[in-house]
């Protein structure tokens, strides 16, 4: 893995399954001691609730942050809704809940990955910036441009967004369903040359937080290209993450179809 923002960089398995997801991660976690960012703790058995059903669960559904988002696709909204029905109809219990907007999750993170790519990689974007692509260029020099007092507020937004989510959210519900993004994934020739001013993605919140998140398809768009959720669970609660996750795999049967790739492609 390369590193973008030692704070925020979120590794883990890209996988076809969700139980390949865990098995994956059964053989790569651990604690690393040449890691400072290594949390000590025993591996869990990530594919223990594998293959149970959702009952005596609590899942929190944050609809406003992504249905009430400014340019979000209403057929991100309907997966999503449909994804939530699914899960209660598993056994768990779904609720309703309210985060803090999206846009401060958005913006306390997109000031500490600038500030931190442009440190690791300050100077090679000053001898060698051909050999950068010309959006990573620009998403990574815009952290030069940051000053020491927009950071230090970062990090204690972090902090705050962070006990809001564990504390109020997440010590009374098991995990969080929400959306991966506001639009259906687009064609790679829809990818702009330049760093666009507002990502369409919404995965940015639990970098902050620090929470493990798994995301998976809820379906296509009528592009023929896909729709997904994200599930979001407890510090180092992730065989509940991919309990929810496989569950609703299983339920929703959208493992067995595959995206349109010459849509995908298409110019």
């Amino acid at each position: 893995m390369f590193p973008l923002s030692y704070t925020l960089d979120h590794c883990g398995p890209l996988t076809s399954t969700v139980l390949d997801a865990a098995l994956v991660m059964q053989v790569i976690a651990g604690h690393d001691p040449l890691d400072p960012g290594s949390a000590d703790v025993a591996v869990a058995d990530f594919v223990a609730g594998i293959g149970q059903d959702l009952s005596g669960l609590k899942i929190a559904y944050p609809r406003h942050f992504f249905a009430d988002a400014e340019g979000v696709s209403a057929e991100v909204v309907a997966s999503l809704d449909a994804a939530a029905q699914k899960i209660a109809g598993l056994g768990a219990a779904v609720g309703e809940v309210t985060l803090p907007d999206f846009e401060i999750f958005n913006a306390c993170g997109r000031v500490i990955i600038a500030a931190e790519a442009y440190a690791i990689h300050e100077q090679d974007l000053k001898d060698r910036p051909l050999d950068y692509g010309r959006y990573t260029y620009q998403r990574m020099v815009a952290g030069a441009t940051l000053s020491a007092a927009d950071l230090v507020q970062a990090f204690r937004l972090r902090r705050e967004l962070a006990l809001t989510v564990n504390t109020r959210i997440l010590k009374t519900y098991d995990a969080i369903v929400t959306a991966t993004g506001l639009s259906p994934a687009p064609r790679f020739s829809e990818f702009p040359t330049d760093a666009p001013v507002k990502l369409m993605v919404q995965t940015i919140p639990f970098n902050v937080t620090g929470n493990p998140a798994l995301a998976l398809p809820t379906g296509f768009s009528t592009s023929g290209l896909p729709l997904g959720m994200q599930v979001v669970g407890r510090a180092f609660d992730e065989p509940t993450v991919f309990r929810i996750g496989a569950a609703y795999e299983a339920a929703a049967g959208w493992i067995h179809e595959r995206p349109d790739l010459e849509v995908a492609i298409a110019m």
